[in-house]
């Protein structure tokens, strides 16, 4: 589904992403982990279009999407949540999320509802979305990205700040989604509770993939272990 080839971002004289490659398969379910700074969210934001790559190139279903802009990517299928919810908050959730789908997904009321229930917020969709708790900006901002109809979803620590209860309903929605096609990869520094869900990690350190594949072998791996578990016993 998605393929990134030898992908270097730079910004100045710092190397963001030093001749990344990675894969997507359709249907799967990743992890993406590191330690700050290691590239993550820049790697998404260059798959995604905020950022061009000086070097290599990105394919989503055999298309070339090197350097497109974000709006072209996300109607072609790839969608996106970001570290910070950053709702309209003087509109409702439901106003939140119908724009997401009028900009770039099929512009369906029944759309709109059906990411609102996926996320638990249809009982939530009239209040304005600046009086949400966390783990409800949280999941707008994930319902934002479904409304977009997405092939492929990027979750950029979408579980930060969450309770242990509410990591477990945040993952119930994503399991969800992924048991209805959705190809998912998800940053996340909670390594414990990521692995629970994932069903292959991919590790990144000072801009390059260092390991990828199955989370109970990858999380042993010497160089994982050095470069960012430390003593984590997983």
């Amino acid at each position: 589904m998605l393929d990134v080839e030898n992908v270097t971002k730079r910004f100045g004289g710092i190397i963001a992403l030093n001749k990344v490659s990675f894969t997507v398969e359709s249907g799967e379910f990743i992890g993406l982990i590191g330690p700050n700074g290691s590239g993550k969210t820049t790697l998404v934001n260059v798959v995604t279009g905020v950022y061009k790559p000086e070097e290599g190139r990105i394919a989503f279903q055999g298309s070339d999407i090197t350097g497109k802009p974000s709006h072209s990517i996300c109607r072609l299928g790839i969608s996106r949540t970001f570290q910070i919810p950053q709702p309209i908050e003087d509109m409702t959730v439901y106003e939140n999320v119908a724009l997401s789908n009028r900009f770039c997904g099929d512009g369906k009321d029944e759309t709109v509802w059906e990411a609102l229930k996926l996320c638990g917020l249809e009982d939530k969709a009239y209040i304005e979305a600046g009086k949400l708790i966390l783990v409800e900006k949280r999941l707008l901002e994930l319902a934002r990205a479904i409304a977009t109809r997405p092939r492929l979803l990027f979750l950029d620590e979408v579980a930060a700040g969450l309770r242990p209860g509410e990591i477990r309903h945040l993952a119930s929605v994503l399991r969800d989604l992924n048991s209805r096609g959705i190809s998912i990869v998800w940053i996340e520094h909670n390594v414990v509770e990521l692995v629970k869900y994932v069903r292959r990690v991919v590790v990144m350190h000072f801009g390059r993939v260092i390991a990828d594949g199955d989370p109970s072998r990858v999380l042993r791996l010497p160089e994982v272990v050095e470069s960012y578990l430390g003593r984590l016993a997983v």
